[in-house]
């Protein structure tokens, strides 16, 4: 096993690491770097940047030297504008783009996930039937009735106030109504009065009407 020494401004080196952690130095803490062949040390200062800066940190800035196991980066010695001082330790993917595996090593906010667009035009609206059925069992529970006409009214107060504030349900089918609490609904008993029906071969009957006059001619 050799010791890798990049000491010249433009010396790279690119190795598949098989073991990273903090070791001491004859000049304090280092990174040890290596492929199972050869080994690089890098002051823990510049490693640690250079880690954090590709995504091997927590969110609370601490580096995740685990995580560059079976990462294959190239290491280089990179220009340093400052006259007379050592090129910069550089550290990047071997490949372009960070590899997919390792996204999680980075703390990210929270990011909003849209509604799927994959819900069917059928499934919301069914879901808006069920979120509408929902308040007529609550508002029939809440007036202790289960005429019709009452529940139907304050349903649709109710309904018609949340579309005002904004905060009607979007008919996404989350919502879900347990079968045995469904709503009882009576209608109205009927009076037992019938219209008698017209009969094809009765004239009407203009008997109560008042004789015509001069005003009720057409012309």
């Amino acid at each position: 096993m050799g010791i890798l020494k990049l000491q010249n401004e433009g010396d790279s080196h690119t190795m598949q690491i098989r073991d990273c952690k903090e070791v001491p130095g004859n000049y304090g803490q280092q990174v040890m770097f290596t492929d199972g062949t050869d080994t690089l040390y890098l002051p823990k200062d510049s490693a640690d940047r250079q880690l954090a800066r590709i995504g091997f940190a927590d969110g609370e800035g601490n580096v995740l030297y685990g995580d560059v196991i079976d990462m294959t980066l190239t290491f280089s010695r990179d220009p340093n504008p400052k006259k007379g001082a050592k090129p910069y330790w550089g550290i990047r993917y071997a490949g372009t783009d960070a590899p997919e595996s390792k996204a999680t090593t980075r703390a990210e906010a929270p990011k909003h996930v849209a509604p799927s667009t994959t819900v069917s035009l059928q499934q919301r609206r069914e879901a808006i039937v069920r979120d509408y059925l929902m308040l007529w069992q609550t508002v029939a529970t809440a007036l202790a009735t289960t005429e019709a006409s009452a529940v139907q009214a304050a349903v649709a107060t109710i309904w018609i106030s949340w579309k005002d504030k904004g905060i009607q349900p979007d008919g996404l089918p989350e919502a879900k109504l347990d079968p045995e609490k469904a709503p009882e609904v009576k209608m109205p008993a009927p009076s037992g009065k019938r219209l008698k029906p017209p009969s094809a071969n009765e004239p009407p009957d203009f008997s109560n009407f008042p004789p015509p006059t001069d005003d009720d001619l057409p012309f």
